[in-house]
């Protein structure tokens, strides 16, 4: 289980969310809904530890390690110059594990630079990535943004499968888009400071 509590995000000395409560369960994928701005991608990566914040963020009652969490946040870009085997490579070399190759990403554009692919197969090869690297708490910005109806459902399959062991939090602008996966919503507008 993940808590949350009284958590406040400032940025550039402004207050960004404040008072944020939240409690995910296991078995239990989470949502942060909101529209574009609302501070989704904000509240992932203080969750992450990558942006300072304040207040309680407890995992099992204890602190989660940044080595637990794995995250994807929208407009991520990595080296353009690296083809598809070589981001496996480093994988390997780094968590000693392999990829999974949920999308049939590698037999398809292994010799390609990541600059050459297009949107949707760039976000297929980041979310492998992520969601093969070791971790307890995965967390993905709009997981099914730029993604093909195929890839979705491959997709919403793998999460419910990774929320029976980890926990799992997404962020959506609608509930519509991640109706199949969540079965708990948080609108993130209540926290949001204007």
């Amino acid at each position: 289980m993940v808590e949350i509590k009284g958590l406040t995000v400032k940025r550039g000395g402004m207050t960004i969310l404040k008072d944020v409560n939240i409690v995910v369960e296991e078995s239990n994928p989470v949502c942060l809904i909101g529209n574009n701005g609302a501070g989704k991608t904000t509240l992932l990566l203080a969750i992450a530890k990558v942006v300072p914040a304040e207040g309680e963020m407890k995992f099992a009652g204890r602190e989660l390690g940044q080595g637990e969490v794995s995250f994807y946040v929208e407009g991520m870009e990595p080296y353009g110059h690296l083809t598809v085997n070589d981001y496996y490579s480093l994988f390997k070399g780094l968590y000693k594990t392999g990829v999974k190759d949920i999308f049939g990403v590698y037999d398809k554009w292994k010799n390609t630079r990541f600059s050459k692919l297009s949107q949707g197969t760039k976000k297929k090869l980041l979310l492998e990535l992520v969601i093969s690297q070791p971790h307890k708490l995965l967390l993905i910005d709009e997981p099914f943004a730029n993604l093909d109806d195929e890839s979705k459902e491959i997709l919403t399959s793998y999460l419910m499968d990774e929320a029976e062991e980890n926990i799992v939090v997404l962020t959506s602008p609608s509930k519509e888009v991640v109706s199949g996966v969540c079965r708990s919503f948080y609108d993130v507008a209540v926290w949001r400071v204007y």
